[in-house]
């Protein structure tokens, strides 16, 4: 993990260059843009556009990390992030911010279409319509459910076609598998302190957003637009480099990071079907530093799918230490397991007895009236058959 330090120095540490616009300026405009910003004219009128280059170490080190996976070529991918005026979606909720980041030869381009009123909204959807075209595969935070219905819907509203890549990949699913174990939250300024060691300390807080933006409306001031941009252009530039750790932890390519965060990467690609790495679970299911919670879920995970592989006898040590871990769950899971091997595999009952015993009283130690009466039914039935060798 990288050291912390705030978000707008570590950004603005990556040296962006502002990029001249090759749209045709626009008359001087009575609704004013933060610094940065420009009028440019298209077909459906006007609208306000923010251009930025960035580059350096941990942008290529992104790249880098991309194009090391298997999400798609580097070049292929546009990164997409909305601001809006409500968090409900729906018809009356415009998108009057979108932001588009995609990588260049020579770094990691934003480009942001600001809506200064919704008379410029026709505008706005035709560049992004322009630029979603170009690309196979984009990449959200929570898009799926949010940004991209609003983006569709909005393209309706005027009857045009909708543009968007089919290939979707929306970060706050696989971030949820991989780091919910550990941190409190995965919003993105969650992950950006704790994943990428940068903290927001001068951006416009999100839900302040719409009511700075009604405020422009009212007022066509700009002083606390600036944040408002900041605050996109960053989760954009956050897309792109959360996105190569999300590919690096799914694609076994090594990083630095918590034994929890590698341990739920892998199990999250064992629920994919990748039954190779079952063995790689199972030996770093116990590894210290794991919440038990999660070694739980990895240990029943990769014996549930051992056993349908037919390979059940590969898990049996991970079960065997799983008897004296601290967690008395992931005990009376293992007790289970194990005692079911060796009355069905190995057919020695009188050691399935054994371990069924000692599970019988450690859940009745612990009040635990389901186990209680699942490994005293257990118990029953394997006193019968050691009584008849």
């Amino acid at each position: 993990m990288m050291s912390s330090r705030s978000f707008a120095d570590r950004y603005r540490a990556l040296n962006q260059t502002p990029q001249a616009s090759t749209a045709t300026p626009a008359p001087a405009p009575e609704w004013p843009l933060p610094a940065g910003g420009q009028v440019i004219e298209a077909a459906g009128g006007t609208v306000g556009m923010f251009d930025r280059l960035y580059h350096g170490p941990e942008i290529e080190q992104s790249r880098e990390l991309i194009a090391r996976s298997d999400i798609l070529p580097v070049d292929g991918r546009v990164y997409v992030d909305t601001e809006t005026t409500g968090l409900s979606g729906g018809t009356g909720t415009y998108a009057f911010l979108i932001g588009l980041g995609w990588f260049e030869p020579a770094g990691f381009r934003v480009r942001q279409y600001f809506m200064r009123h919704p008379g410029e909204e026709l505008a706005l959807l035709g560049y992004v319509a322009g630029h979603l075209n170009h690309f196979d595969g984009l990449t959200t935070f929570n898009g799926r459910t949010f940004d991209m219905p609003l983006i569709e819907t909005r393209f309706r509203m005027h009857r045009l076609d909708y543009a968007a890549p089919d290939d979707h990949l929306d970060l706050l699913h696989p971030a949820r598998a991989i780091w919910k174990h550990r941190l409190e939250s995965c919003s993105l300024g969650t992950l950006e302190q704790h994943i990428l060691g940068v903290e927001r300390v001068s951006d416009a807080p999100g839900w302040l957003i719409p009511s700075i933006y009604f405020e422009y409306l009212r007022t066509r001031a700009v002083h606390d637009l600036g944040p408002v941009i900041e605050h996109n252009r960053f989760d954009i530039v956050s897309l792109a480099r959360l996105t190569g750790v999300v590919g690096a932890h799914l694609n076994g390519i090594d990083v630095e990071s918590h034994a929890a965060d590698r341990l739920a990467a892998l199990v999250l690609r064992l629920r994919r079907g990748e039954l190779d790495v079952a063995s790689v679970v199972l030996e770093r299911a116990l590894e210290p530093g794991v919440p038990a919670p999660l070694r739980l879920i990895a240990l029943r995970d990769a014996t549930t799918q051992l056993k349908r592989a037919g390979s059940v006898a590969t898990a049996v040590p991970a079960l065997e230490a799983g008897l004296i871990d601290p967690s008395r769950e992931l005990r009376l899971f293992a007790s289970e397991e194990l005692a079911k091997y060796y009355e069905h595999t190995l057919r020695d009952y009188e050691a399935a007895l054994a371990l069924s015993l000692k599970a019988r009283d450690s859940a009745t130690l612990g009040r635990d009236a389901k186990h209680q009466a699942a490994f005293a039914h257990r118990v029953k039935r394997l006193e019968g058959k050691v009584s008849r060798i």
